[in-house]
């Protein structure tokens, strides 16, 4: 994966969140984005995804612009929420169904293979006919992330996935997010939990104040070159 930012803003009201940001890597897999709350951490996800634009900046990843080739670029991707984000009144199998329809244009027969196949990979089977507010939110998560996943996209942006999750639905979602990484998939995430960004990241990006304060190989995490991201680390 190749990322490319350039002097990126971001402005709500009169509060500057993302504040001329630059940023080149290449030859990563997965990056992890940390940093205090309100600091703009799912913010710059979004802007790396598409879902917002910014008022200053350019964004360039694997060649395509979140911003100017949007339509293309979201083709490609996958986005999983901080709250699964799913349609409360669709079951889980509809919920992956009405993606492939919109996008993939699939056949039934096509849907229900494709469904089937990748709730097996969640572990969410036994769930498919059910409604989200009938299964736990690590299931309802994982339902998510098989949503994401049914357009079979290169790159996936998490924000947060297991925020709000007791302990075992946590554990019960990174186990399936770090299974997907085996096969070869790319992530952009933001996270609270260190120990899975230690363990999942390539490279990390510490904002603070819109700015990146520190980033490098996950190694470093080990060892953090400033004050600030020392502070951090002892409260998580």
């Amino acid at each position: 994966m190749h990322i490319k930012i350039n002097n990126l803003t971001k402005v709500y009201g009169v509060s500057t969140v993302i504040d001329d940001l630059n940023l080149e890597i290449s030859e990563i897999n997965s990056i992890g984005i940390i940093g205090e709350s309100g600091c703009g951490k799912s913010t710059l996800l979004r802007l790396l995804s598409g879902i917002e634009d910014p008022e200053h900046g350019n964004i360039t990843i694997n060649g395509l612009s979140p911003i100017t080739n949007k339509k293309e670029f979201q083709a490609k991707i996958g986005v999983v929420f901080q709250k699964h984000n799913l349609f409360p009144h669709l079951s889980v199998h509809d919920n992956i169904e009405l993606i492939l329809h919109k996008v993939k244009k699939y056949s039934k027969k096509e849907c229900n293979y494709k469904i089937a196949r990748l709730l097996r990979q969640l572990r969410i089977t036994n769930e498919a006919n059910k409604k989200p507010a009938e299964i736990s939110g690590g299931q309802a998560q994982r339902a998510s992330i098989a949503r994401a996943l049914a357009t079979n996209p290169s790159l996936i942006f998490l924000d947060e996935p297991t925020a709000a999750l007791d302990p075992l639905m946590t554990n019960e979602v990174l186990k399936a997010i770090t299974s997907l990484k085996k096969d070869g998939r790319h992530f952009i995430f933001v996270t609270h939990e260190m120990d899975f960004l230690k363990d999942f990241a390539d490279y990390f990006i510490f904002l603070q104040h819109g700015k990146i304060v520190e980033q490098g190989d996950r190694s470093c995490l080990d060892n953090p070159k400033t004050a600030e991201l020392r502070e951090f680390l002892k409260i998580y």
